[in-house]
C-alpha cells in the first residue's frame, strides 16, 4: 500500500510539472495536462503519440475516435482499459493534430521517464513512430511491428498507432494481427 501511495504522489507531482511546463511552444495549446490513466503499478503500458482535441478537452488519453478504435484493439488482446496504463509520449496537443517533432518529443522525455518509474510496466506497447522515438528506438514501424524488443530491462512490443490503423486498411489489418499476437505472447508468458 505504501508503494502505491508513493506512486500516486509521484503522478500528482508529475501532473503539476506538466501543467507548468514551458519547454516547447505546445503549452500554449494545452487546456489540460494529460498525464495518463490506469492502475499504478501496472504490468502493461500503452504509449501513444500526443493528445488530440477530445483528450485536451477532457484531460484523459485516448478518448476520441482513436480511443474508441484502441478499445477494439485492446479487446483483440483480451484487455480492457481498466487493466492497462495509457499515456502519450507528448503531453500537449499539436497544431492541427500534426505529428510531434523531435524537439517536442525531447521536451516530454523527462515526464515519460517519471511515468515509467511510477507505473513500472513489464511490457510497453509502443503505438507508432512517436512512441518509438520517445523510447529512443530508431527504425521503421512497418519493419518492426509485431516484434518484441528489449529496452533497459523492459520488453517493448511494437505496433502501429490506432489513428493510422483507422485510416489505412492495410495497416488496420496488420494492427489486428499485431494485437492478436500480443494476446498470444501474454498468454504464453503465464
Amino acid at each position: 500500500m505504501i508503494f502505491m501511495t508513493a506512486n500516486m504522489e509521484l503522478m500528482d507531482a508529475l501532473k503539476a510539472m506538466i501543467e507548468s511546463c514551458r519547454k516547447c511552444e505546445l503549452w500554449k495549446l494545452r487546456k489540460n495536462a494529460i498525464v495518463g490513466e490506469g492502475p499504478i503499478p501496472c504490468d502493461v503500458l500503452f504509449l501513444g503519440q500526443n493528445p488530440g482535441k477530445m483528450e485536451n478537452e477532457l484531460g484523459r488519453p485516448f478518448v476520441g475516435r482513436t480511443g474508441k478504435f484502441l478499445d477494439r484493439l485492446l479487446a483483440l488482446a483480451n484487455f480492457s482499459r481498466a487493466e492497462v496504463y495509457l499515456t502519450g509520449a507528448v503531453k500537449c496537443p499539436t497544431p492541427k493534430n500534426r505529428m510531434p517533432n523531435r524537439k517536442e518529443i525531447e521536451a516530454c522525455k523527462e515526464f515519460l521517464q517519471v511515468q515509467l518509474e511510477a507505473v513500472r510496466p513489464k511490457l510497453i506497447v509502443a503505438l507508432g513512430k512517436v512512441a518509438l522515438q520517445a523510447l529512443g528506438i530508431s527504425g521503421s514501424v512497418l519493419r518492426m511491428h509485431g516484434k518484441l524488443l528489449e529496452l533497459e530491462g523492459r520488453r517493448v512490443f511494437v505496433t502501429f498507432h490506432p489513428s493510422a490503423a483507422m485510416r489505412f486498411p492495410k495497416i488496420r489489418e496488420l494492427s489486428y494481427n499485431d494485437f492478436k499476437k500480443l494476446k498470444r505472447l501474454l498468454e504464453n508468458r503465464n
